[in-house]
């Protein structure tokens, strides 16, 4: 019979893939430290610590503006980053396209005049988009 499976990392809970195989062909599609549940999970929102379908929290940084003045000195200022925190931003040069926080805070400054999207990543967190206007 033809099944649908959600595989998910036992360590972190992580949603890793969907499939759909014949349940005798199971096995052959889980690797070493994956473990597996029936059906479709949103991956997006969802993930299993433990083996329990659980909902991702929510990131709980904070910013203290969303606009700043382009003039390389006026800073905005975001805390309570979780370690890991990757933040993605493409309209930045190579350099600073994407930056890695490890110690809660992150300052950022703009000499270009602009709407910058940020996408912000740190498993098991929801993933976060937030724009920053510089003027």
């Amino acid at each position: 019979m033809l099944s649908t499976w959600t595989i998910y990392d036992t360590i972190t809970g992580e949603i890793k893939r969907i499939i759909s195989c014949l349940d005798s062909d199971l096995s052959l599609n889980i690797e070493q430290g994956e473990a597996y549940v029936t059906g479709i999970h949103d991956y997006f929102t969802k993930y299993f610590p433990n083996g329990v379908e659980t909902d991702r929290p929510v990131l709980p940084i904070s910013f203290d503006k969303t606009t700043v003045t382009a003039d390389g000195v006026d800073k905005i200022t975001i805390t309570n980053i979780p370690s890991g925190t990757k933040f993605r931003c493409s309209q930045l040069s190579s350099q600073y396209r994407e930056v890695t926080v490890d110690d809660g805070q992150l300052e950022l400054t703009f000499e270009v005049a602009g709407t910058y999207k940020f996408e912000i990543s740190c498993f098991p967190y929801l993933d976060q988009e937030v724009e920053i206007n510089a003027t």
